[in-house]
């Protein structure tokens, strides 16, 4: 009998015919968990493009429809990264079809969320809506994915957050150092995304709604992901706009819109809680998507950045959406609304008094203000 090494070798360059008949042949009998182990080594991207062409469909036929069923999540998610990776003809947009299909229930969530997890523009939205082209085969997940998600007994939570002057300031901000991170913020998206009303959830659940351009082959978008990545946070999902969209106030709303409609419907078992900024166009984007899904949508909150008199915020508060100075006040109000533990707020707070204090402000007077706002808004967790 051969030994793991030896199945790797029979799938691996330079690609001979007979080897990977060999190799078909015993994918068809292995015991499930060397078959998983195996699927995970091997590189099954080049194979399925540079093999010969019969012996690697009927590898290809193996893993996604006879044996799907005795693959793990992790091993299901690496052939379909295999797949998405690169050109994806009509024969790989049906393997691809038929291991969603053959996924449900919270394995389908959690393969979502590891298709979702490789920091790269290699995502659901660019899985289903731009590498599929069939409109039959989309609309084929597209429902599979609907129906799956009406049966969840759970909701869970996604925490969809705009970039600039919401993660840190970048436009319109001048209360804070450029390129200052916000204190608390890093926190509060872990608090929302490990654990939504209490119950342990799997990490993986932040993405980013954001005008800027994903560029071709999503070039810009993977950059994106290794700045985030620098400012501590791996493992979310960017949605991206246009060059275009960047600038034009009406676009980015529209793009916004679009991507969010997109997102919500790969993720029918999530509910939602949404972060912007008053600089832009967030406030009105976050309360048309709140009338738009009034049960999903659990928070529509506005980091303002542009001192928004009172009864403005009062206004916006009528319409679903809630405007705060600090991520400290945000923490407050999501305990209040029973989507943070009292404890997560307290963790919130004390992460962002510890990065206020690495932060240097040149102007004295601009450092007292913002302290006296996150003060002001840990008494209010404190009260």
């Amino acid at each position: 009998m051969e030994t793991l090494r030896e199945y790797l070798d029979l799938g691996s360059p330079p690609y001979r015919a007979s080897a990977l008949e060999h190799l078909s042949e015993a994918l068809a009998r292995l015991p499930a968990d060397v078959l998983d182990r195996l699927v995970l080594k091997l590189d099954l991207s080049s194979l399925f493009r540079r093999a010969p062409r019969r012996p690697a469909q009927a590898i290809l036929d193996m893993l996604t429809r006879n044996r799907v069923a005795d693959l793990s999540v992790a091993a299901r998610a690496a052939v379909v990264d295999a797949l998405q990776i690169g050109p994806t003809p009509r024969r790989f947009e049906k393997a691809i079809r038929d291991v969603l299909l053959a996924t449900s229930g919270d394995d389908l969530t959690a393969l979502k969320r590891a298709i979702d997890a490789g920091n790269s523009h290699w995502d659901m939205v660019e899985l289903v809506y731009h590498d599929i082209d069939s409109t039959t085969i989309r609309r084929e997940v597209l429902q599979h994915i609907t129906r799956e998600g009406a049966r969840a007994t759970r909701r869970d939570l996604k925490i969809l957050s705009d970039v600039d002057d919401t993660l840190y300031a970048n436009w319109k901000d001048r209360r804070y150092p450029p390129k200052t991170v916000y204190p608390g913020v890093l926190q509060l998206y872990r608090e929302l995304d490990l654990a939504p009303e209490g119950v342990a959830s799997p990490a993986g659940d932040i993405a980013f709604l954001t005008g800027r351009p994903g560029g071709a082959c999503g070039l810009f978008e993977d950059r994106y992901h290794r700045k985030l990545g620098a400012k501590g946070l791996d493992g979310t999902i960017l949605l991206t706009g246009t060059c275009l969209h960047q600038f034009v106030h009406g676009l980015i709303f529209s793009q916004k819109w679009a991507n969010f409609q997109q997102f919500q419907g790969l993720y029918p078992e999530f509910d939602f809680v949404l972060f912007g900024d008053s600089g832009q166009a967030d406030p009105g984007l976050l309360a048309a998507l709140v009338r738009a899904h009034p049960q999903r949508i659990r928070a529509a909150m506005i980091h303002d950045v542009v001192g928004t008199p009172e009864p403005i915020r009062r206004a916006w508060q009528e319409k679903g959406v809630f405007f705060f100075d600090t991520y400290v006040g945000a923490a407050f109000e999501l305990t209040r609304r029973g989507l943070l533990e009292p404890e997560a707020a307290r963790r919130v707070l004390e992460a962002a008094r510890n990065d206020f204090e690495g932060l240097v402000f040149h102007d004295l007077t601009q450092r007292q203000a913002r302290q006296a706002e996150l003060e002001r808004d840990a008494a209010r967790l404190h009260a």
